[in-house]
């Protein structure tokens, strides 16, 4: 029988037993020291995409009256959401400069569910006193 009489699954599981076949076949000829890193390489690459989280814009609002809101969601690898934070900004009215720094800065931290785990606030001085922070 031939590669030409197989199903396709004959062809996959073939072409399986002969991948791995050849990577069995480089890993038994390497030297132990070589494979450990081969082993480590991959153990890094595993952990990597168990890691990986990427950060998404979902919301942005500026307000007119000087607020500016912004939404994002932390999702991992598969695209679920593990989480997410809100910022808030108000501003004190335009200075003389033109300048409209920050007055209030407000940013919450959820979990994939929207439950609040932590908030933090700090209230901002035009008079260059440093941040305080509000409970």
């Amino acid at each position: 029988m031939g590669l030409f009489d197989l199903t396709q699954n004959q062809l996959v599981k073939a072409t399986q037993v002969q991948i791995l076949t050849k990577i069995n076949d480089k890993l038994n000829a390497m030297p132990e020291r070589r494979l450990k890193e081969f082993v480590w390489y991959l153990r890094d690459l595993i952990v990597e995409d168990l890691n990986y989280q990427e950060e998404v814009l979902v919301e942005s609002i500026d307000c007119p009256n000087g607020q500016v809101l912004r939404v994002k969601e932390t999702r991992d690898l598969m695209g679920n959401v593990i989480g997410k934070e809100r910022q808030e900004w108000t501003y004190y009215p335009p200075q003389p400069d033109g300048k409209c720094p920050v007055d209030v800065y407000i940013k919450t931290i959820m979990d994939q569910n929207g439950n609040v785990i932590s908030v933090s606030k700090l209230k901002y001085f035009i008079d260059g006193r440093q941040p305080q922070v509000l409970t």
